[in-house]
């Protein structure tokens, strides 16, 4: 435990430093993790899910603690397949800890899914890169501080 631990947080550093980067190869890891949700992705998931006529339970509450359901595999409840192929079926609304993937919050600091298959020395985005893109800059620096 105590080495994953230190992988995952060396992991971070590496990414920051650009000894690795990371490009997404939709294997659906990251939707089989328990997806933590902010107030914004709680809003805009459960008015969505008003337009589109959802009815069964896609959010789950505990104290002051949200997240999506999971299926009774682990999967998230929006996890669909195109023949084998995982797709998320609210990707362009999808919460910010799916947008952050491979980077996992863990309290007040992040850490790097050390298995996640879309790591790599040589192909993909910066650490930089990947906060642009997935538009998740903002909600890092809240958390890191100064990146």
């Amino acid at each position: 435990m105590y080495f994953e631990r230190y992988l995952a947080f060396r992991s971070l550093e590496d990414f920051k430093a650009g000894k690795i980067r990371h490009e997404c190869v939709a294997c659906g890891a990251s939707c089989h993790l328990r997806v933590n949700l902010g107030k914004d992705d709680t809003e805009r998931i459960l008015q969505y899910a008003k337009q589109k006529g959802i009815t069964e339970t896609i959010i789950e509450r505990r104290g002051n603690h949200t997240w999506l359901k999971r299926k009774a595999d682990g999967a998230c409840v929006f996890l669909t397949y195109v023949g084998k192929l995982p797709r998320c079926s609210i990707y362009d609304i999808r919460p910010i800890a799916c947008r952050l993937y491979p980077l996992i919050p863990s309290g007040t600091r992040l850490i790097v899914d050390p298995l996640c298959p879309g790591l790599s020395k040589t192909t993909g985005h910066t650490f930089k890169e990947h906060l642009a893109t997935q538009n998740v800059g903002p909600y890092v620096r809240k958390v890191l501080g100064k990146i």
